[in-house]
């Protein structure tokens, strides 16, 4: 539960950075094709904030929608991992008692 809590948070962080480097860093045109021709009309254009402002936005953009997919599939994998380890300690501990059965019967 607490491993669903904590992919829970990473996945709002990563929108808020994904939503905060489209609007404030990237500010591209092609974000708005949505929006409906008024809306695009009223879009100005605005200068880079500070140099390199949209390499850091698309670098943000892409870490956040990596961590949005590591967040998705962190939990199918770790359950899987769960099963296969408890599967095998259950295998060990079958054939430790197998072992010291044989031992007890002089085999």
């Amino acid at each position: 539960m607490l491993l669903t809590i904590l992919l829970s948070f990473v996945l709002i962080v990563s929108v808020c950075l994904l939503l905060y480097a489209a609007v404030a860093l990237i500010q591209d045109r092609r974000f708005f094709t949505t929006a409906p021709k008024d809306i695009q009309a009223a879009a100005i254009e605005h200068p880079e904030r500070f140099p390199g402002a949209h390499a850091l936005g698309w670098v943000l953009a892409i870490i956040s929608l990596l961590a949005m997919m590591s967040a998705r599939w962190s939990v199918p994998i770790t359950e899987a991992l769960f099963s296969i380890l408890q599967k095998s300690r259950k295998s060990n501990c079958l054939s430790q008692d197998s072992f010291r059965a044989d031992l007890r019967n002089g085999a």
